[in-house]
């Protein structure tokens, strides 16, 4: 009876009395007769009561949920200066609003999950700079943090990083959590010394004891890399869990992994597949990634399960995971998980180049050369890849060309594969670069024009092919289409290294040699050849026997030279045959002699001096020579036929 009666009091009230009363409804949780209370004190004029409908509309209480209604009374309310309307309107158009907002008769239902209503939703950092910059400066903290993160990340014509430390700085008079993220974020990204980043650090520490989750995560790696101090493996397990449990998907997937791997924290495979899900589904295309792994390779106590991990890589490539897509061809030309289809490897194959992998590129080109499909569906391809080359598509152009220049589906045409991968090279397809770039160095299906294929070879180098960086660093070698450089041939031996190209390791263990314009070092050189050796390539077999031969590195090791050598000779390279000869003769002079060899590795100085020639592509010369000054040491074996300089 009271509460009835206080309503009917309320109702012929003024407009403050009956704002007072709505106040008192909300508390009490009665959000429906509160907001008929709101709404007659909105629409009497009350800039408070506006902002309060706003906010009803926005989380839904005493009224269906409602973006339109929402940004129309908060906009009004703001327009009036009411800061806390003007913060939540900014949020709004930061986020998002749909076009409808603002015609007559727009509703538009709320969704606060982020679902498929908002799709059509457009953020405006414009407009919501402008509306949080009146917040600010009225005093509002959140909006100084807000106004801060659009000036340090908006568009380029809004970001002003100075202005950005200042109104986070007055966001910190108020122990603003997101001001401690904002400057740490900014000092981090500015930073170029260790006591800048742990400047950085300090900063997200702060946030991080205050619970938000971003700084939390970002925390956890900053310790995990040694910028606080020596990582804390089981310190950076608890930020990760923190930010983990407040739904942050790589914090997720990072726990999830270290609770596999036993990692900072105690071994749970249990718990460690949960949390990995839970990324996944969030829409961690990484930890959708990792679990395919997982599955395909079998969890510990768990058999292998390739229905499951076929399930999780789509799911990562879907979301754009390169590498899933060349996990999912793999399986699908295997039929593991999948029923044997080679047409969905190849697209996956194709999917993970439109993404700009160069290794989904590489395994497309040699499965198609390698007749991996029958004769029919080489042929439905090429017209396939025709039709979209004939429609300017790059991916179109590059696979026609493919077929054009290796006949899959029909006649070799070795000047229009030529073109047509010159068009897709120009579309930013990056294997067409490197084939094209060979085409010309080579003068297949276009004129030899070494300068323009070191241009084409270099940009797919750049891009990370380690096909191209092994041929672009021997043009830098020989100067062939420019000028020499070798120290930079160097580098990019070192990143096809990276990227796995065997030759590369041989090619610099050949720089490192001697013959060059970068310092001689020959222990650097014995290094990288018995990389390129222990990986079975020949003329890196020939060059660690030759070494171990001789001595050139330091260590001198018959027994293990005979046997490199003579399997560089079984694999076709003669001049290994040479070196024999001379180890065969020194045991047989020693023996003679009632001398014994050493039948290990023996310690030796290193000569100075090249020990051998090597050509512009990394290979053995034909006619390789020697120099060998003549030491005292005990511990070098002397051949007893040497060669000369």
């Amino acid at each position: 009876m009271v509460g009835v009666i206080r309503n009917w009091i309320a109702s012929v009230s003024g407009t403050s009395k009956q704002l007072e009363h709505a106040k008192e409804l909300q508390e009490a949780g009665d959000y429906i007769k509160a907001f008929d209370f709101l709404s007659k004190a909105a629409l009497a004029g009350e800039v408070e009561a506006k902002f309060l409908v706003g906010k009803a509309y926005m989380e839904g209480k005493g009224v269906p949920a409602s973006v339109t209604e929402a940004a129309k009374w908060l906009q009004q309310a703001a327009i009036e200066g009411w800061a806390e309307a003007q913060y939540m309107l900014a949020v709004l158009y930061l986020h998002g609003l749909p076009e409808e907002i603002g015609k007559p008769g727009a509703n538009v239902v709320l969704s606060l999950e982020g679902g498929e209503e908002r799709k059509n939703f457009k953020p405006d950092l414009y407009k919501a700079r402008d509306w949080v910059k009146l917040a600010a400066e009225a005093g509002h903290p959140d909006a100084q943090s807000l106004y801060g993160y659009i000036l340090a990340s908006g568009p380029k014509d809004i970001v002003n990083k100075e202005e950005a430390k200042i109104w986070y700085e007055k966001a910190l008079a108020s122990e603003r959590p997101q001001a401690y993220l904002g400057l740490g974020l900014m000092t981090l990204q500015a930073a170029q010394t260790d006591e800048e980043r742990k400047k950085a650090a300090n900063y997200l520490e702060e946030a991080a004891a205050k619970g938000l989750s971003t700084a939390q995560y970002m925390l956890g790696c900053l310790i995990e890399q040694g910028v606080t101090g020596r990582p804390d493996l089981e310190k950076v397990m608890e930020y990760f869990k923190a930010a983990a449990e407040q739904g942050v998907g790589p914090a997720q997937a990072r726990y999830g992994l270290a609770l596999l791997q036993g990692v900072g924290v105690e071994k749970n495979n249990l718990h460690g597949e949960s949390w990995l899900r839970r990324a996944a589904l969030g829409g961690d295309r990484e930890a959708a990634a990792l679990l395919g792994d997982l599955y395909v390779q079998g969890l510990e106590g768990k058999d292998i399960n390739y229905l499951e991990g076929v399930q999780w890589y789509i799911r990562a490539a879907e979301a754009g995971h390169a590498k899933a897509c060349i996990a999912l061809a793999g399986l699908f030309f295997e039929g593991k998980g999948v029923i044997p289809d080679k047409k969905q490897a190849i697209r996956w194959l194709m999917r993970g180049l439109e993404l700009g992998s160069n290794e989904a590129g590489n395994l497309l080109v040699k499965t198609l050369i390698a007749s991996e499909v029958d004769k029919r569906e080489a042929s439905s391809l090429r017209e396939q890849f025709k039709a979209s080359a004939e429609k300017d598509i790059p991916l179109g152009l590059f696979n026609y060309g493919v077929c054009l220049i290796h006949g899959i589906g029909g006649g070799v045409d070795m000047t229009e594969g030529a073109r047509y991968m010159k068009v897709a090279a120009q579309k930013g397809i990056v294997n067409a670069e490197l084939i094209y770039g060979r085409m010309l160095l080579q003068g297949e299906g276009v004129e030899k024009d070494p300068t323009e294929a070191r241009k084409h070879l270099k940009t797919a180098a750049d891009a990370g092919m380690g096909e191209a960086q092994m041929i672009y660093a021997a043009m830098l070698v020989d100067g062939s289409g420019g000028e020499k450089d070798h120290p930079a041939a160097m580098e990019y031996y070192k990143r096809a290294i990276e990227h796995g190209q065997v030759g590369a390791m041989f090619s610099l263990g050949a720089m490192y040699g001697g013959g060059h314009d970068v310092p001689e070092d020959k222990v650097e050189a014995q290094k990288w050849f018995t990389h390129a050796a222990d990986a079975g390539f020949p003329a890196g077999e020939l060059m660690l026997g030759r070494y171990l031969a001789y001595g050139f590195g330091g260590e001198q090791d018959l027994p293990r030279a005979k046997r490199l050598l003579e399997s560089a000779l079984k694999k076709g390279l003669q001049q290994a045959q040479e070196d024999l000869d001379r180890i065969r003769q020194t045991e047989e002079n020693a023996l003679a002699e009632g001398k014994s060899l050493p039948q290990g590795p023996v310690k030796v100085p290193v000569p100075n001096g090249a020990e051998g020639a090597v050509s512009s592509q990394g290979q053995p010369a034909q006619t390789s020579s020697f120099y060998r000054p003549v030491y005292s040491s005990p511990y070098r074996v002397v051949l007893t036929t040497t060669p000369t300089k």
